[in-house]
């Protein structure tokens, strides 16, 4: 809710929601209140497979992953695979202590969720391997969109699936 205002990282009560997942409110946290509610019935029933949390970076170029440990590195690699703007280097595979409270890592810990990840797209744009720079407009975030789309299905089907696609 905030966003659609002018903020990067506060709602409309000027909170971080990213750090209020331990314990959202459902009257001052509602999307994160109820969307922890959604992911344990999904979980409870076997049809959660995978968590993404979708953020806009400040200061790191290019888009990548903040993982919560390294048993998951195929999808980064998968993706680095398939999109040059990115950035495998700026990618972490643990959970900091102080990103404990972060979507990625409450979704892990609380709701069982292994495969549980923030993308983060850069909003200074990426350095491409010809030591060009590139902006991100809205065409390179739906492509990058699309990209993170089939590199989940690619991580999470076997090949077998992707062959009938």
């Amino acid at each position: 809710d905030g966003v659609i205002n002018g903020n990067h990282r506060c709602s409309l009560s000027g909170q971080d929601l990213n750090r209020q997942w331990p314990d959202p409110g459902p009257r001052l946290h509602p999307t994160i209140s109820h969307l922890k509610l959604l992911l344990a019935e999904l979980a409870a029933a076997e049809r959660l497979a995978l968590f993404c949390d979708l953020h806009g970076h400040s200061s790191r170029k290019g888009w990548f992953l903040y993982c919560c440990d390294s048993h998951v590195s195929m999808l980064p690699s998968i993706l680095a695979r398939r999109s040059p703007f990115f950035s495998l280097g700026s990618c972490t595979f643990k959970v900091a202590k102080g990103k404990q409270c972060t979507g990625r890592a409450v979704v892990k810990s609380e709701v069982g969720c292994d495969q549980s990840f923030t993308c983060e797209a850069s909003m200074m744009g990426a350095d491409l391997p010809d030591g060009s720079t590139v902006h991100f407009n809205t065409q390179h975030l739906r492509q990058m969109g699309a990209v993170l789309c089939d590199g989940i299905a690619e991580y999470l089907l076997p090949q077998q699936a992707l062959a009938h696609m």
